[in-house]
């Protein structure tokens, strides 16, 4: 794992939003609950939990929290909103997965972080974007939806990280996600995440496809499944 070295301070410039934002277009909004402390003053706002970063994690996790209608859950993010100019329109620079290119040139919307030397790359530094803006990392991407190694998650397990082994992984997996090939040993079928499978039929991904396999990579039908090194079709976060 590369060690960071951002480029920006996150506390300095972050902004109050209490609205979750789209979660590859499946996060719902936040319902905001606020109420007074005696304990500090009564004219303080406080509230049961303070989220700060409204990536991936900031969002399920505020959503999570905040079905509790007794709870208040204030959600602290530094970029901007997804929308076009302070308006209700959706940014197409967010909403668009093909205008991922633009995300990672812009800091309005990526935090641009560096690497330090890395010893196995002939110590090059790597650029490393982040989202900065609703959503997160989620926002900026191409919306496809692939999951870590399965002995990635095995390996932190072995170094001490308890519960963070593929099969007790797994099971949250499934439970986030609706796929629309329906639920399997590795799908969710029932989640707030609408995971669809890509589908051109263009002749040049089946060239690619048969050209990996040509070259003696396997077929994986499922990239999030059983087999994760191979040629295939890919998972995306895509739903309409």
């Amino acid at each position: 794992m590369p060690c960071f070295t951002p480029s920006v301070r996150l506390t300095s410039s972050l902004r109050r939003y209490v609205a979750v934002p789209r979660l590859a277009n499946s996060c719902p909004l936040l319902q905001q609950h606020r109420y007074s402390s005696a304990a500090v003053n009564k004219t303080t706002t406080s509230y049961s939990y303070v989220i700060v970063g409204a990536g991936s994690a900031g969002c399920v996790l505020a959503n999570r929290l905040s079905e509790n209608a007794s709870d208040s859950v204030l959600l602290l993010e530094a970029g901007p909103k997804d929308k076009q100019l302070g308006s209700t329109r959706l940014s197409w620079k967010i909403h668009m997965p093909a205008a991922l290119t633009y995300n990672l040139c812009d800091d309005k919307y990526n935090w641009f972080y560096h690497t330090l030397p890395q010893a196995h790359m002939d110590d090059r530094v790597m650029y490393w974007p982040r989202g900065r803006v609703w959503g997160g990392s989620s926002s900026l991407n191409a919306m496809v939806y692939i999951r870590g190694h399965a002995e990635d998650y095995n390996r932190w397990q072995r170094e001490g990280a308890e519960g963070w082994d593929y099969d007790h992984c797994l099971p949250y997996f499934r439970k986030a996600q609706t796929h629309e090939l329906g639920a399997d040993r590795y799908r969710g079928g029932a989640g707030p995440l609408h995971v669809t499978r890509g589908k051109t039929d263009h002749p040049l991904h089946h060239a690619f496809v048969e050209a990996g396999q040509q070259a003696g990579y396997p077929f994986t039908d499922d990239m999030n499944g059983f087999q994760q090194e191979g040629v295939g079709w890919m998972d995306m976060t895509i739903h309409t």
